[in-house]
């Protein structure tokens, strides 16, 4: 095992999305995390970095090597991979659907999101909807989400879905709670047994009565997680830190 001071949170951490790192002895980093780690963080060969493949790997890797590109400009790094480890995803698993905030709020929602330990973000289509982010900005979240997890060191980084409407997002699958964040419902009692949670957070000009009662409906639970009304993105976040921190206090959740 590693000398556990090369766990330490300050260790430099490095996304590769989707690496096989079990299969793979060396490594190639180039583009925008070779520039990080050895201009911005003036790494040197010798040193050792965390990498994360996004889907439960995590292994620790030295520089064995650092060139610069003259040809296409930047910098490569080469890396040795020493240990890799295996984390399981965090238990319960939350999913967040939301109508998207305004302006730069969403992304720093996202970043947030991700680090609390949210499983899943996604727009939500509601009757009252004014935001529907197109795909550059869909992409552009998606790398939020990365980087928030280099930061807080998480070994499966945060997904972004598609936009769903309200009517789906009420639709449940086995250990699953759907959950309608509302100032009309009662106060949050803990997430049980269930496996996966899904918040529902609904727009600006609030969930309609159809809504509600369609909520009703599909057996989904009315639950309100403040003495006050919250603008979306503190909803989202205050939500599911509560959901978090209740899951580890009782059931001790999976932690990465």
């Amino acid at each position: 095992m590693p000398d556990g001071q090369q766990w330490a949170m300050s260790i430099h951490r490095i996304a590769i999305p989707g690496a096989d790192l079990r299969e793979m002895e060396t490594l190639v980093v180039e583009g925008e995390e070779a520039h990080h780690a050895l201009r911005v963080r003036r790494l040197q060969r010798g040193q050792v970095v965390e990498v994360l493949n996004g889907r439960g790997s995590v292994a620790l890797a030295r520089i064995t090597s650092v060139e610069k590109l003259a040809r296409r400009g930047g910098w490569q790094m080469a890396l040795t991979v020493d240990h890799v480890r295996t984390v399981p995803p965090i238990e319960p698993r939350i999913e967040v659907c939301s109508e998207p905030p305004k302006g730069h709020e969403l992304e720093h929602m996202i970043d947030q999101l991700s680090q609390i330990g949210v499983a899943r973000w996604s727009p939500l289509a509601c009757e009252r909807s004014e935001v529907e982010p197109r795909a550059g900005k869909m992409e552009r979240l998606r790398r939020i989400a990365q980087e928030a997890s280099k930061q807080c060191g998480r070994a499966w980084f945060m997904e972004i879905g598609e936009r769903v409407p309200f009517e789906e997002a009420l639709r449940s699958e086995g250990h699953e709670r759907v959950i309608v964040c509302h100032m009309s419902g009662r106060a949050w009692g803990g997430c049980g047994s269930a496996e996966r949670i899904r918040l529902l957070i609904g727009p600006v000009g609030d969930l309609s009565e159809n809504e509600l009662a369609l909520a009703r409906e599909a057996g989904a639970e009315i639950r309100v997680f403040g003495p006050l009304t919250m603008r979306i993105e503190t909803a989202c976040c205050a939500a599911s830190a509560v959901v978090m921190a209740g899951a580890l206090a009782t059931h001790g959740a999976t932690r990465e």
